[in-house]
């Protein structure tokens, strides 16, 4: 997430270069230092909405799936029952 700040228009190239994907899912915006048993922190660091206001404004048909340690995903990253 900071390579989304650091590197010059970062989301908008990478949202082209992948040809405007279906889904994103960001990685690396919680601090890694509780259980998995606990809901992710966010890393103060990392700016997650920002990120996500940038994919929806770059790519708006896109659907971005923010991972939640208790949710279980299919291959199509849809929460599973």
């Amino acid at each position: 997430m900071r390579s989304s700040a650091a590197t010059h228009r970062h989301v908008p190239r990478l949202l082209t270069a992948l040809g405007g994907p279906g889904i994103v899912v960001p990685v690396h915006w919680d601090d890694f230092e509780r259980p998995l048993s606990r809901p992710p922190h966010r890393d103060p660091g990392a700016d997650l909405a920002g990120f996500l206001a940038q994919v929806q404004r770059e790519s708006p048909s896109t659907r971005v799936v923010v991972p939640d340690y208790r949710t279980v995903h299919g291959g199509d990253m849809r929460p599973r029952r």
